[in-house]
């Protein structure tokens, strides 16, 4: 669903006059993430994983937009260095906040029908929200010197 979202959000063109802020530091991308994630997996949680499906979709729609808007102003691959290097860990640590939610009522359901351990369940679900954190970290580090590396030298030296 999130890669029919994205081409949507695609398909949409927008006027973006998009002016990175490339001052953040990574405590604040990493807090910024990090609350998003949380409030995702939380929220999925509490709406059994319904607004973990609309939170991807809504962010693979906006992704798609943003990505499209930029590249008519500039150019795809301009575009694409704003986004690639950090969401290639970014955009799976938000499918994996999303799909939480079902995760952990499909959990319970086996649980619930002794197809699954409360010992598994809580080793699986601690496992995915390690995963979820590493990423984040990972993704945050990435956007706040590689990807700010990267655009200074060599996408925002000449405009």
């Amino acid at each position: 669903m999130g890669i029919i979202c994205f081409f949507l959000g695609y398909l949409i063109e927008l006027d973006i006059d998009y002016n990175p802020n490339l001052n953040l530091s990574f405590w604040e991308i990493l807090s910024n993430n990090l609350m998003v994630n949380f409030s995702a997996i939380l929220t999925s949680i509490r709406s059994f994983g319904l607004y973990g499906i609309l939170f991807v979709g809504s962010e693979m729609l906006s992704l798609g937009m943003i990505i499209r808007g930029i590249a008519i102003r500039k150019s795809f691959m301009y575009a694409m260095s704003f986004i690639f290097f950090h969401g290639i860990l970014e955009v799976p640590s938000i499918v994996l906040s999303g799909a939480i939610g079902i995760h952990i009522w499909v959990g319970l359901i086996c649980i619930c029908k002794k197809k699954l351990s409360i010992k598994d369940f809580f080793k699986a679900n601690f496992k995915l929200c390690i995963l979820i954190m590493i990423l984040t970290v990972v993704a945050a580090f990435v956007e706040a010197n590689l990807t700010t590396w990267f655009l200074r030298k060599n996408i925002l030296e000449g405009h």
